[in-house]
């Protein structure tokens, strides 16, 4: 996923985005989702990062996110894991 050439409501949105992501994943628990390694491994990956995550990190994005579908009103993130959310706006 590439943001590149985005504008920067795009990627206030996307910032917007990452911190209700990380907020849903860290609210996982195994029962949620089938999947208890990649859930593992994701959780991994967000404890090591150094700082609180305050602007919009395409590399955490690729590595949890499959696709992100926008409507008018809300979207809908869909995981890797197959979890989706729908987030007003």
């Amino acid at each position: 996923m590439s943001f590149t050439g985005a504008s920067t409501g795009t990627i206030t949105a996307a910032n917007s985005l990452s911190g209700a992501v990380l907020a849903a994943w860290k609210s996982i628990t195994h029962a949620e989702v089938p999947c208890e390694n990649r859930i593992k491994e994701l959780q991994d990956f967000i404890a090591k990062q150094k700082t609180d995550i305050t602007e919009f990190d395409e590399t955490l994005v690729n590595k949890l996110i499959e696709k992100i579908a926008v409507f008018f009103g809300h979207f809908t993130v869909e995981f890797k894991s197959g979890l989706t959310i729908d987030i007003e706006a």
